[in-house]
């Protein structure tokens, strides 16, 4: 069964003339069944969040902030780096060792997951993003949402810790990618990094 509001609306006034407990009641109940069964909140399918419409869902990039993404994981391809390296570019540099390349095969394009850890030692905030092909991911770590793995205590003090971040990719054409962790120094004081890995998941 398919209701839309002027259906429910044509109930209502057929109903109009029993007031009381019962009417309101039905008119609750109504209501409640159009929320549960519109197509508008409905599920999106795969790669939509189910409180996104299809449409939406289907229009939105898979990596856009508040959109569900789901799928399997099939293959892993992944790198460990223990030597120590610094930079103090603001600008973003390749972090080295940290590159993978893995081929998506097939006709369909898949969302692909980059997840980072790295031992920091920073006197400066230290900002991470990756790139596929040379091409900057959108989403968290592009130019609209910096992402800062450390601090650097905010108080050009060097503490170690260990911190991340896990990036989801648009979904990529079949084909060799290559995907690098990038980094920069938002005020130009040293970071550094040592013991640190970089593993992407696809199907």
């Amino acid at each position: 069964m398919h209701m839309t509001m002027p259906g429910i609306m044509r109930a209502v006034q057929r109903r109009k003339g029993r007031a009381g407990l019962a009417g309101g009641a039905f008119l609750l109940a109504a209501t409640s069944a159009l929320l549960v069964i519109s197509p508008v909140g409905a599920s999106a399918g795969a790669g939509g969040d189910p409180t996104t419409s299809k449409a939406a869902a289907g229009a939105a990039p898979a990596s856009q902030p508040g959109v569900q993404v789901n799928g399997s994981i099939g293959h892993f391809s992944s790198q460990n780096a223990t030597d120590t390296q610094c930079t103090t570019s603001t600008s973003y540099v390749d972090m080295p060792g940290m590159s993978v390349t893995f081929t998506i095969g097939g006709t369909a394009r898949q969302t692909v997951l980059a997840l980072f850890q790295g031992e920091w030692f920073n006197n400066d905030r230290a900002l991470a993003r990756i790139v596929v092909n040379g091409f900057v991911v959108p989403g968290p770590g592009d130019h609209l949402s910096p992402v800062a793995l450390d601090s650097g205590n905010d108080a050009a003090s060097s503490i170690d810790e260990t911190n991340g971040f896990n990036f989801i990719t648009n979904p990529l054409k079949p084909g060799v990618k290559t995907l690098k962790l990038q980094w920069a120094s938002v005020g130009g004081k040293q970071i550094c990094v040592d013991e640190r890995s970089l593993v992407v998941l696809r199907k």
